[in-house]
C-alpha cells in the first residue's frame, strides 16, 4: 500500500512556491478523498495536514467547491520530501532547494536568495541555467 499511496501522492500533489513560502498541496472536489488522504499521510508516513475551502477563482473550471489539503509545517514538509517525494526528479530538486533556502535564510531572506535560482515564466518557476 504505501509503494502504491507514494505513486499516487506523488503525480496529484502540487508544491506552491512563494515569494516567502512553500506550500504541499492537493486540490479536489471531493472532501472525503482529502480527508482519507489525510489519514493516510498521518498514519502511514507521520505527515500531518489539514483541508480548507479553496477560494473560488476566475480560472477554476468546477462549479462544485474545491478543498484543499495543504502540507504547511517545514518539519512535514520535509517528511513528504523525504518519504514520498515526486516521479519527477526536477520537482524534487525544487522542493529540496526551496526547504534548504528556507532552513538556511529564513522566510524573508529566503525570496532573494530563491530568486538567485530559480526565475518565474507566468505561474512556474523555472531554475536559472549556470553561466
Amino acid at each position: 500500500m504505501p509503494k502504491d499511496l507514494r505513486r499516487f501522492l506523488s503525480t496529484h500533489v502540487q508544491v506552491r512556491y512563494g515569494a516567502n513560502y512553500i506550500g504541499v498541496i492537493i486540490v479536489n472536489t471531493n472532501k472525503q478523498l482529502l480527508q482519507y488522504l489525510a489519514f493516510l499521510l498521518r498514519t502511514k508516513f507521520d505527515v500531518r495536514s489539514y483541508i480548507s475551502l479553496e477560494k473560488k477563482r476566475s480560472h477554476m473550471w468546477s462549479k462544485l467547491p474545491c478543498y484543499r489539503l495543504t502540507i504547511n509545517r517545514r518539519e512535514d514538509q520535509r517528511r513528504f520530501a523525504k518519504r514520498i517525494g515526486f516521479g519527477i526528479q526536477r520537482k524534487n530538486q525544487k522542493m529540496l532547494d526551496a526547504l534548504k533556502l528556507l532552513d538556511l535564510h529564513g522566510t524573508t531572506r529566503a525570496a532573494p536568495e530563491w530568486q538567485q535560482l530559480y526565475e518565474k515564466h507566468g505561474r512556474v518557476w523555472i531554475k536559472r541555467t549556470s553561466m
